[in-house]
């Protein structure tokens, strides 16, 4: 028998079928990923993360990076010895041991780029570029497991403020992130088939991303449930996870060593008697879900009030995101996913010892990668407007967080501006320059040969000059006996927006200042008292101004 042969339409019928066969739906992938190759993703993220960071590199040093830069500068001098050396940070002289509460590796970082580059603020934001790269990359490599969509939960990643304004400084919170997201990407790569190389590289990591930020202990719980969950039940990989335990015992025995005191349990400690417990609970949830919502998702603002209400919806709606994700598919990976963000909350809303975005910095990795799995969901029947979801709250996120940079390195500079002037005053003047503030101005003050205010020894003298931030930590009021002349120097702020303001409820730093991680809104100006002193003729020579 001859096979039957087949029946081809006439070609009008064949043209009639495809102009009535609908359109089919667009998924997410068939957008972002359409014709880029992992080389072209890389590629452009290392371009993205460079064009937010570059115009930072000559940004002043500012808050917490005058305590690193110094460990730093003394690590190069004594390498054994991190912290064993004396500084004025609160009101008094005290160790330096005793005023830190990170672990030293950041610092190491910096001494090793110092000692060779030297320590100007282009040469250190300059290496801190490595750090960043290194968590905007590594976010799309991880997210390749968790997504179709890993370009987009990289660039979610990037273009938040708590991550572009937290690389522009040189702390230890964007090294700490760039080594914790190495060390999971080691371990689920080396986790089924068990790897040793893979498992040993993240127990390494693990227990080196907690020397340079105690938080990142934290991996070993949550790779402890992921794994559990994965496998069921107990097996080899388990002893990978005594590794940086058997590391963070080491440190504290070296430290107790050291100070006589183990700077790990001594950290421990702190956090439990933070001022935020002073608080309420409610209190302490609704700023940490502020903070975790302003940090790390886009929203928009007028006043306070309005302010803190969209940053708490945010927050609760990254929350919310984590869970659903997870009771959606109860595996291994959406409880990865849901514990990293769920436990970090936890951990700066109630065991830090203050709310501050550093503190929210781990969770957006996770944020991102879970924003592109709810967009997988997606479903259009047009590319430009899947595209148009997908551009714009990117593209307003991005610019929302080089406007706050730009605030916050336009207040710091305004402190080494202040100090810089200083030494003109003072030419062919009697007295000395004491100062109060620390944060970046004291790094600028001591460096030229200025002193910080100790109220345990500071006599005043004739024409002593007192200079004083307005807007800074620790500073004291100067009985009115003691003033013989006062002037106050105003710098301007342009950008509308500011991530530390007491008066406007801003507390990127530190929640004691407020409860927004930033305020829009107008900023006065950034204001330094200048005071000339004298000694009444009725002052007690026991007691200071």
């Amino acid at each position: 028998m001859k096979p039957e042969a087949r029946k081809i339409p006439p070609r009008s019928s064949r043209k009639s079928a495809r102009i009535q066969r609908p359109n089919p739906v667009i998924g997410v992938n068939a957008l972002v990923l359409e014709n880029w190759s992992s080389f072209h993703s890389y590629a452009l993220l290392a371009a993205l993360t460079l064009i937010g960071l570059l115009p930072f590199l000559g940004k002043a040093f500012g808050a917490d990076d005058t305590l690193f830069v110094w460990a730093a500068q003394h690590i190069v001098k004594h390498p054994l010895d991190p912290y064993g050396f004396q500084v004025v940070w609160y009101t008094t002289e005290m160790p330096m041991w005793e005023v830190t509460k990170n672990p030293p590796l950041g610092c190491y970082y910096s001494a090793l780029i110092g000692s060779v580059a030297g320590w100007s603020e282009r040469t250190l934001h300059l290496a801190f570029l490595l750090p960043a790269l290194t968590v905007i990359l590594g976010t799309y490599y991880l997210a390749q497991r968790f997504t179709r969509a890993p370009l987009v939960a990289a660039v979610a990643a990037l273009l938040t403020p708590g991550f572009l304004l937290s690389s522009t400084n040189v702390m230890c919170d964007t090294t700490m992130l760039a080594i914790w997201v190495l060390a999971i990407i080691f371990w689920l790569e080396g986790f089924e088939p068990v790897n040793p190389v893979w498992l040993t590289a993240s127990g390494l990591l693990i227990g080196i991303c907690a020397l340079t930020k105690y938080f990142g202990a934290a991996l070993i719980p949550l790779l402890l449930a992921y794994s559990l969950t994965r496998k069921r039940r107990w097996g080899n990989w388990l002893w990978y996870l005594f590794i940086p335990i058997l590391i963070l015992a080491g440190y504290q025995y070296w430290t107790h060593a050291l100070y006589g005191r183990g700077l790990l349990w001594d950290a421990f400690q702190y956090a439990h008697v933070r001022e935020a417990h002073e608080a309420s609970r409610v209190a302490n949830t609704m700023t940490g879900l502020a903070f975790v919502g302003g940090c790390a998702a886009t929203e928009h603002w007028t006043r306070l009030s309005v302010q803190l209400a969209f940053y708490v919806l945010g927050g609760i709606s990254i929350l919310g995101l984590a869970v659903t994700d997870w009771w959606k598919r109860k595996d291994a990976d959406s409880l990865l996913l849901a514990l990293w963000v769920l436990g970090t909350f936890v951990f700066v809303a109630f065991l830090n010892w203050t709310i501050n975005a550093r503190s929210v910095l781990p969770l957006i990795p996770a944020v991102g990668i879970l924003l592109a799995r709810r967009i997988d969901t997606l479903r259009v029947s047009s590319k430009a407007w899947l595209l148009v979801k997908l551009a714009v709250p990117l593209a307003v996120s991005g610019a929302l967080s080089v406007w706050i940079a730009s605030a916050d390195a336009e207040t710091v500079n305004s402190a080494r501006l202040e100090a810089a002037s200083i030494p003109q005053q003072i030419q062919n003047r009697p007295g000395r320059v004491i100062f109060q503030g620390h944060w970046g101005f004291q790094y600028y003050m001591e460096a030229l040969g200025f002193t910080p205010l100790d109220v345990a020894t500071y006599q005043p003298r004739a024409e002593d000059l007192m200079v004083i931030p307005m807007n800074n930590a620790n500073t004291l009021e100067i009985s009115s006996s003691y003033i013989t002349s006062r002037r106050m120097v105003e710098f301007e702020m342009h950008r509308a927006v500011t991530p530390m303001r007491r008066e406007l409820g801003a507390g990127f730093y530190s929640s004691t200042w407020g409860p927004l991680p930033f305020a829009i809104g107008y900023v006065p100006p950034e204001r330094y008292m200048q005071l000339r002193l004298a000694p009444p003729a009725n002052a007690d020579r026991q007691s200071g101004p």
